[in-house]
């Protein structure tokens, strides 16, 4: 192998490293997005099983529109670092099941999604 293959396979290796190192921080940060909405959405769920009427709707709608927004997001983490994937999967129960059926699922996700991508945001 000449010089000059060694160093274009030399540039191809640097380069897919650094590749794989941005997709692994978008990963996170992507995750760590999706999990702001669901803490966001699981707030507006709450106040919304105590309120009546109009409210209870309004904040119920609004709080499956933040996790419609989430799902994205989930899905890209997801894509990058397959520990997000439960998450992903989740969210993407949105719309055909309740809430009420996601909101432990997805508290335990956005916790700890996976042993080695540890918590994804702070206990609040």
């Amino acid at each position: 192998m000449g010089p000059t293959k060694a160093l274009r396979l030399a540039a191809v290796a640097v380069a897919g490293g650094a590749l794989l190192a941005a997709c692994g921080a978008s990963a996170g940060s992507n995750a760590t997005a999706a999990c702001r909405l669901v803490r966001s959405s699981i707030a507006l769920w709450q106040r919304a099983n105590t309120a009546s009427g109009a409210t209870r709707s309004a904040l119920a709608s609004q709080a499956e529109v933040l996790l419609e927004r989430a799902e994205p997001l989930a899905n890209i983490a997801a894509g990058a670092n397959s520990g997000y994937q439960p998450l992903a999967a989740t969210l993407g129960e949105v719309g055909r099941v309740s809430e009420d059926h996601l909101v432990r699922a997805l508290q335990q996700e956005c916790a700890h999604p996976n042993a080695a991508s540890g918590p994804l945001l702070p206990s609040s």
